[in-house]
C-alpha cells in the first residue's frame, strides 16, 4: 500500500480536547517525527492501527469460543471467551503505547465490538439452554440500551462515558451474570451439582443487579448527553449575542 504524505493538521490542536485528536496529528502538531505505525493509521484514516487488530481479533474470538460453548465445549469456550474478553481492555492500552488513539473509527469500531460480542454470549447462552427466554431478556435489555446510550452519548456529544465510575461499574457488570451462568453450567457438568445450584442463584443476582446498573448507566449516559447540548447551544447563543451587539466606537478628542 503506498502512504500519502502526512501533513500537520490545520486546524487549531491548541484549543481541541486532546482526546477528540488523534495522536499522530498531536505529534505533528508537537513537531515531532511520526512512527511508520503513525503514518499508517494518518493515511487510513484510522482504519489500520494496532489497537483495531486487536479488538477484530477479540471478536473473532468471542465467536468462536461460544460456538464450542454451544456445541458443549465448554471448558475450551470459556478459555477463549476470557482471552477475547481481555482483547477489549487491551486495545486501548495499545492503541496508546503506539500514539494512534483517538480516532473516531477506533471509537466506532470499539463500542461496535462490545455490543456484537454482548450479542454472540448470549445467543450462546440461550442456544445451549443456560438461559431462559426471560433471563436473557432481562440480563441483555437494560445492556443493550445502556450500549446505545454509551454510543449516543460519546458520537452525539462527542464525551467518552467509560471515564465515568458508572461506567466502569457498568462494563464490569455485563460480564458478571453471564459468567456465573457459565461457572453454574460447569459445575453441574462436572457433577457439582449443589455448587452449581447456588451459581446459578447468584447469576440471577447479578442479573437483577446488571439489569439496574445497566438502567442507571443508560439515564446518566443520556443526562449528561442532554447537558452537553444545553451547554453548547448556551455557549452559542453567547456569541451569537456578541456578535450582534455593535462595536463601540471610541470619540476622538
Amino acid at each position: 500500500m503506498k502512504n500519502r504524505e502526512v501533513q500537520p493538521t490545520t486546524n487549531n490542536i491548541a484549543d481541541k480536547d486532546p482526546a477528540l485528536v488523534p495522536m499522530p496529528q498531536q505529534d505533528l502538531a508537537a513537531g515531532k517525527e511520526l512512527t511508520g505505525l503513525q503514518k499508517v493509521a494518518e493515511a487510513t484514516h484510522g482504519i489500520i492501527t494496532p489497537a483495531n487488530a486487536i479488538t477484530v481479533l477479540g471478536i473473532g474470538l468471542t465467536a468462536l469460543g461460544c460456538r464450542e460453548f454451544v456445541a458443549g465445549n465448554e471448558s475450551l469456550a470459556v478459555g477463549v471467551i476470557a482471552v477475547g474478553a481481555a482483547c477489549d481492555a487491551l486495545d486501548g492500552q495499545v492503541a496508546r503505547r503506539t500514539r494512534t488513539a483517538n480516532y473516531q473509527t477506533g471509537r466506532y469500531l470499539d463500542i461496535g465490538a462490545d455490543g456484537v460480542k454482548a450479542a454472540m454470549l448470549g445467543g450462546a447462552l440461550y442456544a445451549s439452554g443456560t438461559y431462559s427466554g426471560p433471563e436473557l431478556a432481562m440480563n441483555y435489555g437494560p445492556k443493550a440500551l445502556g450500549w446505545v446510550a454509551n454510543g449516543v452519548s460519546r458520537f452525539v456529544s462527542h464525551n467518552d462515558p467509560k471515564t465515568s465510575r458508572l461506567g466502569k461499574v457498568a462494563e464490569v457488570a455485563r460480564w458478571v451474570a453471564p459468567g456465573l451462568a457459565v461457572a453454574s453450567s460447569l459445575l453441574v457438568d462436572n457433577g457439582s451439582e449443589a455448587i452449581g445450584e447456588v451459581a446459578k442463584r447468584a447469576s440471577r443476582v447479578a442479573t437483577v443487579a446488571s439489569c439496574a446498573i445497566g438502567l442507571t448507566a443508560a439515564a446518566g449516559y443520556f443526562k449528561n448527553l442532554i447537558k452537553t447540548n444545553r451547554d453548547k447551544q448556551r455557549d452559542d447563543d453567547g456569541l451569537a449575542s456578541d456578535d450582534a451587539k455593535p462595536a463601540k466606537v471610541e470619540s476622538v478628542k
